[in-house]
């Protein structure tokens, strides 16, 4: 062989050497290690159990399930404690009742001496468990009230509150409050014709005054004709006001609904200013 095949030869066998090397912890996840340590623990390996699952949770939890590291948490104390390592089950059974407050060993699969240790341990944190349920109820009810509060609907009827008064002011402002709307713009149009018709009849009978006051001969038909049109229309005008006094304060409505809004997650818009619906 040359030396540049010998060199290769050498590289190749360094490759699986390396390869084999290579210890088993290095590949396997955290959920290949918690499930190495169920076997472990089955078959009472309690040593290799720990040496699996310390890792896992201590100096920190790299175990994503809540599940899982609860489950960590106990076979860590159960073989810390047959290993009578108290001081080191303490604390994992510790940080699991902590977790789970609620969690209970199996009287079934587990030694009454562990369970009644365990049960000891979770006794002397009853305060702590208690202010623990406390804030875990107290962040349920905050979360639903939340979720309530992110799925309402507000109905809001929006209102126009109409006083007495207003049905004494002319152009069917009465009508128009009471949501007579047809009527208003009856009394509204009618009122501005008569009005406007008889200022105009009185302008007109002024215009034809001369400077001293009088009326020419020739002008005072045309301004008798103009001054009687003036008196009816502007008599027409006062008894369509009057009209519209009497039915506005017959007819009153204290309120009237303008319209409904529905308004999602409690979100209330400002309410509008009053005023005339024409």
């Amino acid at each position: 062989m040359t030396r540049k095949q010998n060199i290769l030869a050498l590289v190749s066998v360094g490759c699986l050497v390396l390869v084999w090397c290579i210890p088993t912890f290095c590949l396997a996840g955290p959920k290949e290690e918690l499930r190495d340590a169920e076997n472990s623990y089955l078959y009472a390996d309690y040593k290799r159990v720990l040496s699996k699952v310390t890792p896992l949770i201590e100096p920190d939890i790299i175990l994503s399930s809540p599940v899982e590291i609860a489950r960590a948490y106990e076979l860590g104390g159960l073989a810390a404690f047959y290993l009578e390592d108290t001081e080191r089950a303490s604390r994992y059974f510790e940080k699991l009742i902590r977790l789970q407050p609620s969690f209970q060993l199996d009287p079934v699969k587990i030694p009454p001496r562990a369970v009644a240790f365990f049960n000891e341990l979770r006794d002397g944190l009853q305060d702590e468990l208690k202010k623990i349920q406390d804030a875990l109820k107290a962040l349920a009810e905050k979360e639903r009230e939340e979720e309530r509060l992110k799925n309402l609907v507000t109905v809001r009827r929006n209102v126009q509150i109409n006083h007495r008064l207003e049905a004494l002011l002319p152009l069917g402002v009465g009508q128009f409050n009471n949501g007579n709307n047809r009527l208003g713009q009856f009394f509204f149009t009618s009122q501005l014709l008569t009005a406007s018709a008889s200022a105009a009849f009185f302008l007109s009978v002024e215009s034809m005054r001369t400077s001293s006051g009088r009326f020419r001969s020739s002008d005072v038909s045309r301004a008798q004709t103009f001054r009687r049109a003036q008196l009816i229309t502007g008599i027409t005008s006062v008894l369509l006001y009057a009209a519209s006094i009497v039915e506005g304060q017959l007819n009153f409505r204290s309120q009237i609904e303008l319209n409904t809004e529905r308004l999602k997650n409690g979100q209330v818009s400002p309410v509008s200013g009053l005023g005339f619906t024409f």
